[in-house]
């Protein structure tokens, strides 16, 4: 369940970011978005892209540990 997360949080931040450069390219267009989601888009980017790591993080962590355990376990 923690691995799932990783991928869901990495693909906002994806989103995010292309929502961010489309923001970008809307501006250089002279087409009327509002500048202010600039800034909430490149930092959902940012928030998701580190829990999204952090996710990973831990999945390899729990994974590593039960297979730690598992080798002990053998006779």
């Amino acid at each position: 369940m923690i691995l799932e997360l990783a991928v869901v949080l990495g693909v906002l931040a994806g989103l995010f970011t292309c929502a961010a450069i489309l923001n970008l390219l809307g501006g250089a267009l002279w087409i009327r978005l509002r500048p202010e989601n600039l800034p909430w888009f490149f930092g959902g980017a940012i928030v998701c892209l580190m829990f999204s790591l952090l996710s990973f993080l831990t999945e390899l962590l729990v994974a590593g540990r039960s297979m730690l355990v598992q080798i002990r376990k053998r006779p």
